[in-house]
């Protein structure tokens, strides 16, 4: 799983002193190589190298592994300490002075070590040694290296539920069982087309997750296995099937037809097809199948893609404060929130604060819904009509819009329970997918029950683009 020409694995007995070392001995290659880049802080390339050639020497004139019986013992049968490295020619110099002085490891040695380490992470034996993921990034940035626990043996991990299980079992049935209830009325109406792939029999296709297979493990590490899991205080399952649902129809026909490619040979009868869902539907299935089977939503990777290297850069864009992103990843399906503004109204020559909602006029009354756009583009457009429909306010060209994901934007509203009316609006691809039948319809008593919503689902989101593109104020 890593590169061997990026990611250096380094193992040692599990003592304090050595790992004290290893940490001054990473940041000391850091400052080198940071002193390399300074080149006017050096006075020659002759003095640095001998200053390398003096701190690599000093390094292996030292006592960095004990080699009595105990911590063998307990390196072997414990539990042992990894360092996970950037790839540096200072670590190769080092390695190399360790093997002249004979504290090296064999290439059988280091295949059998390679091996084992494979079954621990199946069994889920190695632990990161930090709180969260913002502490690994911060420290694999600040030092080049992240620090494992490899248990082994009958070294389980303590967990807080083995102590208080039953009190864990209430309480955890208690609280999924009320966000279910508030998480489906939240999303009932909001008719989100996704995307996913059935085959003959009208069953969603699955795939086999990797740590299904655990065949090869021990039975020590089979138990260990089950044991971490149970006990895990992240209230993790054993998935042994993912299921994918994808926000933008050309990832779901891209998926099936790899599908398709790669077991056409094996069953030419297995024909698969792209359908339409809902929202509703995806968090239904989720819930009742929580357990065997890992749901994921597919973000928009077009719409990903332009985000990252296109719209984060515009001035009018911003990102929430809980949205975890970076200079080339972002975590979720992005979504855009139009925020209000102030605008000077012409008729009375004062500023006043616009909220942008999306009207759905009917017969006897007149809802305002929020706005939760899936495409930047589409949002434009929508605030293009607004300013249309709303000529006697100078508003802005580009409206301020946040950006958050999917996931958590619902995580929040049901956190804190929030009356307002949502409308999540689709990109126009998910709309041309409905518009012009380019994905496959039910015709059968798959999800029958689903039927007359995914009927309903087509007519709303053709009107809420229609609203959006038509010159005339929009009428549902």
């Amino acid at each position: 799983m890593l590169t061997q020409n990026i990611l250096n694995v380094t193992t040692y007995s599990n003592c304090m002193t050595y790992c004290s070392q290893f940490e001054n001995y990473t940041r000391k290659i850091n400052d080198l190589n940071n002193h390399h880049k300074k080149k006017f802080l050096l006075t020659s390339i002759a003095s640095t190298d001998i200053q390398h050639q003096s701190f690599l020497q000093n390094l292996a004139n030292k006592k960095l592994v004990s080699n009595n019986l105990v911590n063998e013992l307990k390196n072997k049968y414990w539990q042992e300490t990894i360092f996970l490295s950037l790839y540096q020619p200072l670590s190769n110099e080092y390695l190399n002075s360790l093997k002249s002085n004979g504290i090296s490891i064999s290439s059988n040695q280091n295949r059998k070590f390679l091996l084992n380490l494979s079954r621990a992470l199946k069994s889920n034996r190695i632990k990161v040694s930090a709180n969260n993921i913002k502490n690994i990034n911060k420290n694999f940035y600040k030092n080049h290296y992240i620090k494992y626990i490899w248990k082994k043996g009958f070294n389980l991990p303590i967990s807080l539920k083995i102590l208080n299980i039953k009190q864990n079992i209430f309480k955890s049935t208690n609280d999924l069982s009320q966000n279910k209830d508030i998480v489906l009325k939240k999303i009932q109406k909001t008719q989100l087309p996704l995307f996913t792939i059935i085959n003959k029999f009208n069953q969603i296709v699955l795939a086999e997750h990797p740590k299904r297979n655990i065949s090869s493990l021990s039975l020590l590490d089979q138990i260990y296995k089950v044991y971490s899991q149970k006990t895990s205080s992240l209230n993790e399952y054993d998935h042994s099937y993912e299921g994918l649902f994808f926000i933008n129809p050309n990832d779901a026909l891209e998926y099936k037809n790899y599908v398709s490619y790669k077991y056409e040979n094996k069953n030419s009868e297995n024909r698969i097809n792209v359908i339409a869902s809902t929202l509703e539907f995806y968090y239904h299935t989720y819930y009742e199948n929580k357990t065997e089977v890992k749901w994921r939503i597919i973000p928009d990777l077009t719409e990903l893609g332009n985000l990252l290297f296109k719209y984060k850069k515009l001035n009018h864009i911003k990102f929430h404060a809980e949205q975890n992103y970076g200079y080339n990843y972002f975590q979720g399906q992005p979504v855009y929130l139009i925020q209000s503004t102030l605008a000077l109204n012409a008729s009375n020559k004062k500023k006043e604060r616009i909220e942008y909602f999306y009207i759905n006029n009917q017969k006897d009354q007149t809802i305002k819904y929020k706005a939760i756009f899936l495409n930047y583009k589409t949002a434009l457009v929508a605030w293009k009509k607004f300013i249309e429909q709303n000529q006697h306010y100078k508003l802005p060209k580009n409206p301020n819009i946040i950006v958050y994901n999917l996931q958590d934007y619902i995580k929040k509203e049901v956190r804190i329970n929030s009356e307002k009316k949502h409308l999540f609006i689709p990109s126009q691809e998910s709309f041309n997918a409905i518009k012009n039948n380019e994905v496959y319809h039910y015709n059968n008593h798959f999800l029958h029950t689903l039927s007359d919503k995914l009927l309903y689902m087509q007519i709303l989101t053709k009107r809420i683009i229609w609203s959006l593109t038509s010159k005339k104020p929009g009428t549902m």
